[in-house]
């Protein structure tokens, strides 16, 4: 999400946030993802949002400003108006907001924008903006300009406000705040004139800019103060609802939620990705000078560890921190110490908890006045059966380095979290005389057994496998019974020994990969520069062969996809392990071979696919600053990202494309033959071979599945049959004893409790089988259940008698038509009135196309009039009462679907038939 002030509807239904390239309508009440509005990447190459404002005079529209200078007009009710902008600047735009004026007779949107002049020093422009085909002519009027930055601009009580950057000092930065106030309440802006406004100085303040997670609510009558501590990261920014009953807040971690004022309780929750945002500017955050402990001295977007669960492949986990925003330029080592898990299906965070230990202090700063140093997630691997989790966290200081490796396994899916069972704080040393932890390279998991592998810049490979942790000889078992383990090193393989030296200080990074093969039977190894990849028995722990030439330059990462091992330094190469014959070699541009090696290992990705039998490469496509016309016109970003699919057969690639931002890492699926990629503007983009469908798809929102154009209706009681009209009139004839109707008094009183324990199982969009859900919500609203209804034997019991009959006496009624068989299948269908009942294979909420209108042979002609066969006078009453219970419950069923994914009770009424009148 950009750094921009939510904004509530004039209902408070809905909130509306933004993304990098699109406008998100999230529902207040449900906090589902209602609509997506977005914006053709191909008209605005790397461009992003900037600001959005509502309408003054419609409620209905928004008001949308991109980077480049493009300008939009919403309706985000509908989504419409995202194929029309109009081109304010070509230096494009910084700040946006709306103003409403009276100009020619009537009251009209005004855009101010903020905007780098040409000849140098920023201005503010006046656009009242019409339609191609208006009689009212566009008009655009600069009213301010300035030497200096403008760094907020708005509108309130008839005044434009912005404030401007006077200067920096250590820890506070000083503005100044100036109105811009008309001379009438009554603006007309002409294409020649533009009567004279006066810009009045307001105050000067000193402004302390920090990551405060606390929201204070002054009360400045009584000048009480009320706190809510502890927020989940940095807040941004904070508005209050249009009756007051609310508060919007946006949180650095790429979230938002709504707090009730009475309560200060959260009533809605929008979290996405938490992954860290690379900015290409100066970060608010920086606007304050500080001191930095530990930073980059060259320009480094930083990569993300991530995987599939296993068990639930709609279940993503990353490695986040707090920091909301990693800048380009001077970027510090990011803080990941937290685990999230975010499912893609629903769109919604599942859980966080730390990975890494950490300290609460008060202040973020050691006695040197330095920001005390956080640890990085640097490596997350599962194990195959994806029960085990082994992290790595790294700690960083100038003069010292800390490694601790941990395995957690998961507990129950319910919890939706980790235990850490092994913890070891120094599985590999440093390479130099220094004492203490040594850097971990690399990270891979068996993907045939419970065994991982590390290794580290002492050039030693590590297995780690489990063991039953025993007491006096005895297993410990937990509470359920299971025995207890531990992780211990299996094995130790000596690759190059290290050379010693007097620094305690390296000079050099180190780099390093490994990778398993599909059956675990061998563990490729490679270190540094020197072109040579180790092959190891993981079982015996000992070097069978050792092959060089397989890479050049410094290894980044490495893969063994079948019977081929997959290298990325400063080439492509795939070599054919078994004929140990090279099948293809691409060499990357020099640009990227020039790199530092840290730059080379934080921005360039590999990752297979063993589905597909594919790989994905990204590489960055640049790295130079950016030219003083593309600063002006923020078109370019410093570097962006492509990314290429490779088959193991042929160098061609199956797909390229190109991200307008970096890519932070890449993700094989589980359950299709894609990627998942992750970017540096925290957004996840699905990537799949074309022609198959991922089973887990990412969250629509619920205008593209055509669920949230219903009328308002007040929903019915969720605890009372819905009675449907029948589509014939009863029959005069009473009905036999058997099936008599029952008492009406004797209704089935179901909890709430019941109901939940149906629906409440599982995300919105990833309900079990539709069979299964109908016969447990039949069984509940049944006076008695099932197998025991007396309605029920009776149908078994007309049904055997019909079959037992002679072939003749069946259709001795049928006075020359169809039997009578094909005949009991209208009111059946006239009563159970979905088009199309999902399957196994379509349970998709998507619009069915409508069938063809029913022929007359097939569905139309109703029961002959003499009845069924007079051997079995009580079989067709018997039926038909049957198939209009089974009837009503099945629409009813589609109600409670509804409720249950925060719907109206008819939101699916248009994908019901409607009943036609029958003709004997």
């Amino acid at each position: 999400m950009i750094d921009a002030d939510p904004i509530f509807s004039e209902d408070e239904k809905y909130l509306i946030l933004a993304n990098r390239m699109s406008i998100l309508v999230y529902s207040t009440s449900d906090s589902l993802l209602t609509r997506t509005i977005r914006f053709d990447h191909s008209k605005h190459t790397f461009a992003h949002i900037v600001a959005y404002k509502f309408s003054p005079t419609d409620s209905n529209i928004v008001w949308v400003a991109l980077s480049d200078g493009a300008i939009y007009r919403l309706d985000w009710t509908t989504g419409a108006g995202n194929d029309q902008s109009w081109k304010i600047s070509s230096t494009g735009c910084i700040h946006m907001t709306v103003a409403s004026i009276i100009s020619a007779g009537r009251r009209r949107d005004v855009v101010f924008t903020t905007e780098v002049r040409k000849d140098g020093g920023w201005r503010i422009t006046a656009n009242e903006l019409t339609q191609p085909d208006s009689p009212i002519q566009t008009v655009a009027r600069t009213i301010y300009t300035s030497k200096t930055p403008i760094n907020y601009l708005q509108t309130a009580h008839g005044a434009l406000y912005f404030l401007q950057l006077l200067e920096k000092v250590f820890y506070s930065v000083m503005f100044e705040i100036w109105t811009l106030i008309p001379p009438t309440s009554k603006v007309t802006l002409a294409p020649k004139r533009c009567p004279d406004s006066e810009v009045v100085p307001g105050w000067k303040l000193h402004y302390i800019r920090s990551s405060e997670t606390v929201l204070v609510l002054w009360q400045l009558d009584t000048g009480k103060k009320q706190f809510l501590p502890h927020m989940t990261s940095t807040i941004l920014n904070v508005v209050v609802s249009p009756s007051g009953s609310s508060y919007g807040i946006q949180l650095a971690d790429n979230s938002a939620m709504v707090l009730s004022t009475a309560e200060l309780e959260p009533t809605a929750n929008f979290a996405g990705i938490q992954a860290s945002v690379t900015q290409y500017v100066e970060p608010q955050e920086d606007e304050v000078q500080r001191a930095k402990s530990h930073y980059y001295k060259f320009h480094v977007v930083q990569r993300t560890p991530a995987v599939i669960s296993s068990s639930n492949p709609s279940h993503l986990f990353l490695g986040v921190g707090q920091t909301p925003e990693i800048p380009f330029y001077e970027a510090p080592v990011r803080n990941c110490a937290f685990l999230q898990t975010y499912d893609l299906s629903a769109g919604h965070n599942v859980s966080k908890q730390a990975l890494a230990r950490t300290n609460v202090t008060n202040i973020n700063e050691a006695p040197t006045a330095l920001p005390i140093t956080e640890p990085r997630v640097t490596h997350i691997q599962k194990s195959h059966d994806g029960l085990w989790l082994a992290t790595v966290d790294e700690w960083t200081h100038p003069m010292l380095t800390s490694i601790l490796f941990s395995i957690k396994p998961q507990t129950p899916l319910r919890a939706q979290t980790w235990e850490l069972i092994s913890r070891i704080n120094t599985p590999h040393t440093a390479s130099d005389s220094a004492p203490g932890a040594g850097q971990i390279l690399g990270l891979a998991t068996d993907p045939s057994s419970l065994r991982f592998s590390t290794i580290g810049e002492d050039s030693v490979v590590r297995t780690w496998v489990p063991k039953t942790r025993k007491r006096d000889g005895i297993s410990v078992k937990d509470g359920k019974g299971n025995s207890l383990k531990n992780w211990h090193c299996q094995h130790e393989i000596q690759l190059v020994k290290s050379a010693l030296t007097d620094k305690y200080v390296r000079s050099t990074p180190y780099n390093g990969a490994l990778a398993f093969a599909d059956d675990g039977s061998i563990l490729a190894a490679a270190l540094g520069h020197n072109g040579t990849v180790h092959m190891i028995d993981p079982e015996q722990g000992s070097i069978t062969a050792s092959q060089h030439g397989l890479f050049e330059g410094s290894i980044v990462a490495m893969e063994i996809l079948g019977r081929d091992l997959i290298t990325l330094s400063d080439s492509i190469r795939v070599h054919d392990l078994v004929s140990d014959q090279l099948r293809y070699s691409l060499k990357l541009y020099k640009s990227i071979t020039r790199m530092h090696i840290i730059q080379k290992i934080e921005m360039m990705h590999l990752a297979i696919n063993r589905n597909s039998g594919t790989f994905a490469v990204a590489i960055p496509m640049r790295l130079t600053p950016p030219s003083a016309q593309e600063l002006r016109e923020q078109t370019m970003p410093p570097t962006y990202s492509g990314l290429a699919v490779f088959g193991q057969d042929s160098q061609v690639p199956l797909l390229t494309e190109c991200f307008e931002t970096a890519v932070s890492a890449i993700i094989p699926t589980e359950d299709s033959e894609g990627f998942l990629i992750l970017d540096g503007a925290a957004e996840i983009r699905n990537v799949t071979k074309k022609g198959t469908q991922p089973m887990t798809a990412l969250a629509q929102p619920t205008s593209d599945l055509q669920l949230d154009t219903v009328t308002d209706e007040t929903t019915g009681d969720l605890l009372q049959m819905i009675e449907d009209v029948e589509d014939e009139p009863e029959e005069a004839q009473p009905l036999s004893p058997l099936v008599a109707e029952e008492d009406d008094d004797d209704t089935p009183v179901v909890t709430q409790q019941e109901l939940s324990g149906v629906f409440d199982i599982g995300p919105a969009f990833a309900l079990p089988p539709l069979e299964e859900m109908f016969y447990q919500v039949a069984g509940l609203f049944s006076s008695k259940p099932l197998e025991k209804m007396e309605l029920l034997d009776n149908v078994v019991e007309e049904g055997v008698k019909f079959f037992d009959l002679p072939l003749e006496e069946k259709n001795q009624n049928s006075n020359g038509q169809r039997p009578l068989i094909p005949r009991l299948l209208p009111p059946f269908r006239r009563n159970h009135r979905l088009r199309n009942r999902p399957t196994r294979a379509n349970r998709s909420l998507h619009p069915h196309p409508i069938p063809p209108p029913p022929t007359p042979s097939t569905t139309t002609s109703s029961l002959p009039t003499s009845g069924p066969p007079s051997h079995l006078p009580h079989f067709r009453p018997v039926f038909e009462r049957y198939i209009a219970q089974m009837g009503e419950i099945s629409i009813f069923f589609t109600s409670l679907i509804a409720e249950a994914i925060g719907l109206p009770a008819n939101a699916f009424e248009r994908f019901f038939s409607t009943p036609t009148s029958s003709t004997n």
